[in-house]
């Protein structure tokens, strides 16, 4: 079905604009006319913005703060939407703000709406319900873009801290693949007229320099679809959860990982339960937020376990650290949950700082030696044949 942008007044006057579905253009008009708007354009889309559209966590961060902070200002929850649609108008959350402004002022609560959406994180309907149950929308909206935050704060530093090993070990390979497609194969020119049996290292290295001259084109069309491949293979099913036991497998990194979900459950948990959400329902949220399946699938028990009656702490056991649950007991002893597993998410929080600090530490140095052992190899390889030739001449 067509999409439509459209610009309007009220009856009251006030202007708007929104995106609204429709067979044909002279429909899309009585329709948005029975709802009391007066049409001053309208405009086909011609990439319509999809129904489900992707939802950045940046955006949405900025989103449900600066709707915070227009409601806490005194505005009305449509004034504030109309405000934040001009906003975001040029990004891809702008057509979705009409839309949930033209649902919110025909009389849906903002929770309502957003749960519509299936690519939205369910955290954020679910906080606002709180809030909107409370009448503290502008809190609810406020930690609602601190749960997304702390979430991209958490991923940026993961990759900041791996951003030079990787530009390390992308320029070696970029040094190794260059050599050996382009300079061996001119140096292996003065091999084959001089007609020496030449040492098996450099044999070697010419063999693969044939191959890398010849079809370096190939072998970078391999690497790029090896690499969506793979990661297309393992993101669903049984290869997904045999990928992630390997990686926990491996030392250094199995910390890191898993580290990451101790910060984000027991940060998201207690943000949620501070909001005023339920706890069974909070810790269905907040195991949504995880990535790793070994902890989702069990975190799946632990709501039926609360239903029946169990403690938080004596659900969770088995699945996080000792040190984790304990504070959690604490929590629920003293009546003071939420700050307890806020408390743990800070402090498992410098844990991983520290560890990604120590362990980039160790990468660059031995991912610059193992590189520059390479590139010794081809080196040596190279000027092998030459020595021999000078003793040959002595």
């Amino acid at each position: 079905m067509p999409y439509f942008s459209y610009k309007g007044r009220t009856s009251s006057g006030e202007l708007i604009t929104g995106k609204i579905d429709s067979p044909s253009p002279n429909q899309a008009i009585e329709e948005l006319t029975r709802k009391g708007i007066f049409i001053l354009s309208l405009e086909e889309e011609k990439h319509a913005q999809m129904l489900t559209p992707h939802f950045r966590r940046k955006e949405l961060a900025q989103f449900c703060i600066r709707l915070g902070e227009l409601i806490k200002a005194g505005l009305p929850l449509l004034r504030a939407l109309n405000i934040l649609q001009r906003q975001f108008a040029r990004g891809r959350l702008g057509g979705v703000i009409s839309e949930i402004y033209a649902q919110v002022r025909d009389g849906a609560s903002l929770s309502q709406v957003l749960s519509a959406y299936p690519n939205l994180p369910p955290i954020l309907p679910a906080l606002i319900s709180s809030g909107e149950r409370s009448g503290n929308l502008d809190y609810a909206l406020k930690e609602a873009g601190d749960v997304f935050n702390h979430e991209l704060e958490l991923r940026s530093k993961v990759k900041s801290a791996l951003f030079y090993p990787a530009l390390v070990l992308t320029a070696g390979t970029l040094t190794i693949f260059f050599l050996l497609s382009f300079v061996i194969p001119r140096v292996s020119e003065i091999f084959v007229d001089l007609g020496q049996r030449l040492p098996l290292i450099t044999r070697i290295v010419l063999f693969f320099s044939h191959i890398f001259s010849r079809l370096w084109w190939l072998i970078i069309l391999l690497v790029i679809g090896g690499y969506w491949g793979f990661k297309k293979f393992v993101s669903q099913g049984p290869a997904r959860v045999m990928w992630e036991r390997f990686k926990l497998r491996i030392p250094v990194i199995n910390k890191l990982i898993l580290y990451r979900e101790y910060v984000l459950f027991p940060r998201t948990l207690g943000m949620l339960i501070r909001s005023g959400v339920p706890v069974v329902e909070a810790v269905e949220l907040a195991r949504s937020v995880l990535s790793l399946e070994s902890l989702k699938i069990p975190l799946a028990e632990v709501t039926r376990a609360l239903k029946e009656g169990e403690s938080l702490s004596k659900s969770l056991e088995g699945i996080f650290p000792e040190d984790i649950v304990d504070v959690i007991a604490v929590g629920e002893e003293s009546g003071n949950l939420e700050n307890s597993l806020l408390t743990v998410a800070d402090n498992y929080a410098q844990e991983l700082d520290y560890r990604l600090k120590i362990g980039t530490q160790l990468l660059e140095p031995l991912l610059i030696l193992f590189v520059g052992m390479i590139v010794g190899v081809i080196v040596i390889a190279m000027l092998l044949p030459i020595f021999e030739l000078n003793m040959l001449i002595r």
